[in-house]
């Protein structure tokens, strides 16, 4: 799915193994590293948290009651999309606003403009600053970054001229003084 890109920073095996003991230690299992960065991958690509937000989410789904008392990597995903901002604004609620911004046809297509505006939003960003820029963006009014030039050798290269170099022309000294 991946959807959310830049909402958070993925967990990274460190972080995995982290949140793996943390659980761990709350419903008493077994894990290896391996097991760990299995249960964080199924986080990232359902919800792309961070640390924080799973730990968060952890701490929420222990403090209340299940019959199955191990946690699992789909309840940490499903809390911690739960707690975004965005998870409160429905479909048509982005698409409404998007159109009063003036976005039409491909523009509304829900993995384009709704979900930049659901990421924007997701990051802390303003819901009407958010809205503004993604119509802007998808309208191609957003301004890029120029273009980055390719790079130009100048001259020689250093080491190719290096070894028509005699050690003498390079070391004064010793060196200049003729053989005798």
């Amino acid at each position: 799915m991946n959807s959310g890109r830049g909402v958070g920073s993925l967990l990274s095996p460190t972080d995995s193994w982290d949140l793996m003991t943390a659980i761990k230690h709350l419903d008493h299992r077994s894990a290896t590293p391996e097991d760990a960065r299995l249960f964080a991958q199924i986080i990232n690509d359902a919800c792309d948290p961070t640390l924080g937000e799973c730990l968060s989410a952890v701490a929420r789904w222990f403090g209340t009651h299940h019959d199955f008392g191990m946690i699992q990597p789909g309840d940490v995903a499903d809390i911690v999309r739960a707690n975004r901002p965005a998870s409160h604004l429905t479909e048509n609620q982005i698409t409404d606003m998007l159109i009063a911004r003036g976005l039409e046809g491909d523009a509304l297509w829900a993995g384009g403009a709704p979900a930049m505006v659901r990421r924007l939003v997701n990051s802390g960003v303003p819901l009407a600053d958010a809205v503004g820029r993604a119509a802007d963006r998808y309208r191609g009014r957003e301004l890029e970054p120029p273009a980055r030039r390719a790079r130009h050798p100048t001259g020689h290269h250093f080491i190719a001229s290096m070894s028509k170099t005699r050690l003498a022309d390079v070391l004064p000294g010793e060196h200049d003084k003729p053989e005798q």
